[in-house]
């Protein structure tokens, strides 16, 4: 893992809190699947509402290992990937 300073975590709490939509990854029988979303950032938390029957919920039921990518399409050549634990 990486070691974040202060002034970094504030850039990406900001990076975050302008954007609305990333891509969430998940698995479910080594099959991948990504799916645009949108978001609500709090911090470093992202809440994502989605029908509790989607194929994002079943595959995060069954792994919860997942990753999500926000992109600001290279308007500041910024971008976000991050693993969730």
């Amino acid at each position: 893992m990486v070691a974040i300073n202060e002034s970094m975590k504030q850039r990406i709490k900001q990076f975050i809190g302008k954007k609305n939509v990333c891509v969430i990854a998940t698995c479910s029988e080594n099959k991948p699947r990504a799916s645009t979303v949108n978001y609500i950032a709090d911090g470093f938390t992202l809440y994502i509402v989605t029908s509790g029957k989607s194929t994002k919920v079943k595959n995060i039921k069954a792994n919860p290992n997942v990753s999500i990518a926000i992109d600001d399409q290279g308007k500041t050549r910024l971008s976000l990937q991050a693993e969730v634990e």
